[in-house]
This record gives structure tokens, C-alpha cells and sequence, in this order.
């Protein structure tokens, strides 16, 4: 049993907004993805994680997921039933009301998907009905209407492999319209700018000093998720940032995203072709204009 399912919305690698996004429409809200995403804050800055993982963000993405909604002016539900047995119920529970964002899962353990090494990449679903023991579910990778089976979703959902997730079996639902909100466009810059101040704290590399320390190690096989992933991603979200900043009328951090997105459009242009001299250039010039750009969000 389950709601019906909510508008598609993928396609692409926005896979914690889209599914913000399908969320909020399958309770009767509406929300662009593209919106979601800046409000996240999972963009913003750069880390140098171990084993010399550099991300090209400093927010996890189910913090985001939280951020987003919060600074939508949502209430929500987020959970973590804690066994596999009990997640299996709490869907059943759940889905006859409307859908229910379900994540971190280990795409690697979702069989419709590309292959990818166990443990390297996480994603984020919509799920909306069970059937027969099976979960039917919107993939925002590109895969509306999928069917999956309960062990396999389980096994997916468990997650151990991802290093950031708060618990295995983590889901939201039932978004709510709060009487108040941070909604307005000067808020969402304020919690952005928080984003940055609070990313300052972490006990690795953020912001240039690690896009400077990855420039470094262009030549090691981490470098290949800068071309599957991260560069791609990267370019896309600093364009729906330069966006988002001219709404806000901060003219200046909107040039710099625009300049981010070129500079990463040239760096995956490097890295793919193996040109890991020019790649590294292009890291060291992104971490300029990262301090460039939180030197005026701060100020």
C-alpha cells in the first residue's frame, strides 16, 4: 500500500534535491530542485577528507537535506528506526500517508544502476508504495518507477560504507508548512553564510587550503570521482549559486560562481583528458576564488 507517486524530477546528479524536491510535491508543496540544492549548503566550499578523498562541498548531503527543508520553512519528520525489520515497518506505516525520502543508500547495492566499487557513492530515492514485499520508488538518477525488493533495499539502506551518514535506515516524511519560517531570500543568505563559518570547524582541510592540498595529488587514483563526479557536479551547482546570489543581490559573489563554473568545466576537461599539470593549475585557481568568495559572504 502507498500514496500515490509524486511528479518525476531527476536526471541528473542533484540526487538529495530532486528527491527534496519529490518529497515536498507528493505532500502537496512545491519546491525546484535547483532551489533545494542551494539552500542545502552541500555545495559550498571544498574538504580533503582521509585517504586523500577531496569533495568539492563541507555539507554532508542528509544534513542538507535537513538544511533544505528548514530553510523552506518545513516541518518534518526525519528517522532512524535503527534495524532493518523495523525500517521494512516504518515504510509500511508511512507510505499509505505519502511518500517518504529514503538515504544514504549505497548505490552500489541498487542493481538498476551503472556499476560503481562498493562504498564509493551514496544516493538518495523517493520511495511510494510497497507491493508484494517490494518497494516502488522514483530514482532521481533517471530511473522513475523502479521496483525493488526488500533485502536488496535493506542491504542498500544499511550503508556502512558511508562514512558520513548519522545511522543506517534514515528516512523523512510528512512535510508541514511551519506558521514560521527562515523562507525569505535574506535568511537563506544568512544560513549560507553560517554553512561557511560552521565548515571552518571541521578537523580536515576545507575550504582553499584543501582545494590547494588536492592540487597536490592529481596524480593518485582518487582522482578519478574528480572526473566521474565531483567536477561535473560542482559545475552545474556554482551556476544555480551565481543565480541564487544575483536574487540576493550580491552582485560580486555571483561573478565568482560564475568564474567557478567555468574553471570547473575546465578542470574536468583536464582530468579527463589526463592533462594532470593543467588539472592542478585549475585547483589552485578554484582555491582562490574560494576565498575570494567566502571573504565576501562573510564580511
Amino acid at each position: 500500500p502507498g500514496a500515490d507517486p509524486p511528479p518525476y524530477r531527476g536526471q541528473r546528479t542533484y540526487c538529495y534535491a530532486d528527491s527534496v524536491s519529490m518529497l515536498l510535491a507528493g505532500h502537496g508543496h512545491d519546491a525546484a530542485p535547483e532551489f533545494v540544492e542551494v539552500l542545502s549548503g552541500v555545495g559550498l566550499g571544498a574538504i580533503l577528507l582521509p585517504d586523500d578523498l577531496l569533495v568539492l562541498g563541507q555539507v554532508p548531503p542528509d544534513v542538507g537535506i535537513d538544511n533544505a527543508l528548514h530553510r523552506l520553512g518545513f516541518q518534518f519528520r526525519s528517522e532512524r528506526p535503527g534495524t532493518a525489520a523495523a525500517a521494512w515497518r516504518r515504510l509500511a506505516e508511512l507510505l499509505p500517508r505519502g511518500p517518504v525520502l529514503i538515504g544514504p543508500l549505497d548505490q552500489a547495492g541498487l542493481p538498476y544502476h551503472p556499476p560503481h566499487p562498493p562504498g564509493e557513492v551514496d544516493h538518495f530515492v523517493v520511495g511510494f508504495a510497497i507491493e508484494d514485499d517490494h518497494l516502488l520508488l522514483h530514482d532521481p538518477g533517471g530511473f522513475p518507477h523502479v521496483r525493488l525488493d526488500r533485502e536488496t533495499l535493506l542491504r542498500a539502506w544499511c550503508a556502512e560504507e558511508i562514512g558520513y551518514r548519522r545511522g543506517s535506515y534514515q528516512l523523512w516524511h510528512s512535510p508541514t508548512r511551519a506558521d514560521t519560517g527562515p523562507t525569505a531570500l535574506a535568511d537563506a543568505l544568512g544560513a549560507i553564510r553560517a554553512d561557511y563559518s560552521h565548515a571552518a570547524g571541521a578537523p580536515w582541510p576545507t575550504g582553499a587550503a584543501a582545494l590547494r592540498a588536492g592540487a597536490d595529488l592529481v596524480a593518485k587514483p582518487t582522482v578519478g570521482r574528480l572526473i566521474r563526479f565531483e567536477l561535473p557536479l560542482a559545475t552545474v551547482r556554482a551556476g544555480h549559486y551565481a543565480d541564487f546570489f544575483r536574487t540576493c543581490h550580491r552582485p560580486e559573489a555571483a561573478d565568482l560562481c560564475d568564474r567557478k563554473a567555468r574553471v570547473c568545466g575546465e578542470a574536468y576537461s583536464a582530468a579527463a583528458t589526463g592533462d594532470a599539470g593543467e588539472l592542478a593549475r585549475l585547483l589552485r585557481l578554484l582555491a582562490e576564488i574560494e576565498e575570494e568568495l567566502a571573504a565576501d559572504l562573510l564580511r
